[in-house]
């Protein structure tokens, strides 16, 4: 997610007035505070809406490498030449700088924080520190402590997983941060050509669904199923209350077409579920796959993940269309399809129960965050799920 979207629906430069002084005292010692972006004595902090980031005026080497890598590849054809160009000059000086704005300043200034990197998240901020080659995810003022420690507990589950075990957490009881080792390593869409992004899915996609076959159990239907349909009508009640959830009877409608459809499976497996499989989730370091960010780490149905990675769920372009295909076209999707139980029979009904799923997530989120609004991006995405109920 980046600055603009959260700007959407929260306070990001309270939370970064808030939070920044903290972290820049426990990562360098302080005290330090925020000040007025106007003050001079302030060192000027910029962040940047195309390449993503927070970085301190003048930032060194390291940084600027990585705006440029997490911008530069992409495997959309159209835009490959461009967006390779279009990095690899922004990220110099004084072009980084100049493209940038001012953030916030920091007093008195940060030592060594040219090797410093903030980067946004729904309900963290992460810190990269390429001087220690250590990165912190560190919760954001008046968001649930379940953001660490579902991660925490997460990769502790077992002793050999689709993660990499953390490095540290934070002992508090309520955690505040989670710590791990800067990997060198790529996300999916990074790597050097769509071919290769391929077969890394693939291992990745098996790699997590062997593991959860380990650990699920069934479950009758119509408890899940009546479990996923009280938590979502509860979640946009709480909305409704505070005068952010979108077409109130459309959801409403929705939820309960998804629930008659899931309820035609027979069972349904629970496996522990990462809760946010998405392509930049999964790194891969030229040997093993691996999956970070387990936040949103839940005991979901086997379909969700393989759908919410399958089906492109958290990127909107296109996302409707993929639906509908999936659901016509029984060889539309090679990597996810053959990991479920009844594909052929019924495609409906495991798309339910991930949508379904994928409903209470959104709304439950939104509902128990301090937004104020719900972004244009997740009201869309609501709107399609609504739609898709409609349809089937």
């Amino acid at each position: 997610m980046n600055w603009l979207e959260l700007e959407e629906r929260e306070d990001v430069a309270a939370a970064l007035r808030a939070l920044l002084p903290r972290i820049f005292s426990e990562l360098r010692g302080g005290p330090f505070e925020a000040v007025a972006r106007g003050d001079a004595r302030g060192q000027r902090w910029l962040r940047h809406d195309l390449l993503g980031g927070l970085f301190v005026e003048g930032t060194g080497e390291a940084v600027r490498r990585a705006l440029r890598d997490g911008f530069r590849v992409t495997h959309v054809r159209g835009r490959r030449l461009a967006q390779w160009h279009l990095a690899t000059f922004l990220v110099r000086p004084p072009w980084l700088e100049r493209t940038a704005r001012c953030a916030l300043r920091i007093r008195p200034e940060v030592p060594n924080a040219s090797n410093l990197l903030v980067l946004a998240g729904n309900r963290r901020l992460r810190v990269l520190d390429f001087a220690t080659r250590r990165t912190r995810a560190y919760l954001k003022p008046g968001f649930p402590v379940e953001a660490i420690r579902t991660e925490a507990v997460a990769r502790a589950r077992t002793p050999v997983g689709p993660w990499r075990p953390p490095r540290a957490v934070d002992a508090d009881p309520n955690p505040a941060w989670i710590e791990d080792e800067l990997w060198d390593a790529l996300p999916l869409p990074r790597l050097p050509d769509a071919e290769s992004a391929r077969r890394v899915a693939a291992r990745a996609v098996g790699k997590l669904a062997r593991w959860q076959l380990d650990q699920g159990r069934p479950e009758s239907t119509d408890l899940v199923v009546e479990r996923l349909r009280a938590r979502a009508h509860e979640a946009r009640a709480l909305l409704a209350a505070r005068g952010v959830e979108p077409e109130a009877g459309r959801l409403r409608d929705a939820i309960d077409a998804l629930a008659r459809r899931a309820a035609r499976l027979r069972t349904v497996l629970l496996v522990p579920s990462h809760g946010d499989l998405q392509p930049g989730n999964v790194l891969y370091d030229g040997d093993e796959p691996f999956l970070v960010d387990w936040e949103y780490a839940a005991e979901r149905s086997f379909a969700y993940d393989l759908l919410v990675f399958g089906l492109g769920l958290r990127w909107p372009r296109g996302r409707a269309s993929r639906i509908r295909r999936w659901v016509r076209d029984a060889e539309a999707d090679a990597t996810v399809r053959p990991w479920l139980a009844e594909p052929a029979a019924s495609p409906h009904a495991w798309l339910a129960v991930a949508l379904l799923e994928e409903l209470v997530r959104l709304l439950d989120e939104h509902a128990r965050c301090p937004f104020h609004r719900m972004p244009s991006s997740v009201t869309a995405q609501c709107h399609e799920i609504a739609e898709v109920a409609r349809a089937a």
